[in-house]
This record gives C-alpha cells, structure tokens and sequence, in this order.
C-alpha cells in the first residue's frame, strides 16, 4: 500500500488528521505532499488552523485535515 492510499484510507474511515499524527502512523513526514496528490487526483480535502499548547504551555499552530465535510 501506498503512502497516498494509507492516507485515503485513513481519511476516509478514521478521520482528522494532522502531520504529528500522520508521522506516528506512517513514519512519514510528507503529509502536505500526500495530501497535494489526493487534492489534483479530485478528492476534497479540508484543511483547518487549529491551535494548541506543547508540552511548556507555549501555543502553536498547525493545520488538520479531513475529508467528508469540512471541520
């Protein structure tokens, strides 16, 4: 299987996913690469900013996508 089919795939039937999570379950680091592909192949991806704290309290940005309906 495909990295660009593992992320259908997870999209698909898990659901949101940000890159931190991507690199977890695919060992990947090429999320926003992956999901370019699936975007020119006519699939609809949405793409949110959410916000969150690390570990010392600090806030970042990041972006979370998933398919279906946007979030």
């Amino acid at each position: 299987m495909t990295e660009k089919e593992m992320l259908l795939d997870y999209l698909q039937n898990v659901g949101p996913l940000t890159s931190a999570q991507w690199f977890y379950e695919a060992g990947s680091l090429k999320l926003t690469t992956r999901v370019s592909e699936l975007r020119s192949e006519g699939y609809t991806i949405f793409q949110r900013r959410i916000k969150k704290p690390n570990r010392w309290g600090q806030m970042r940005r990041f972006n979370e996508y998933s398919m279906g309906r946007a979030i």
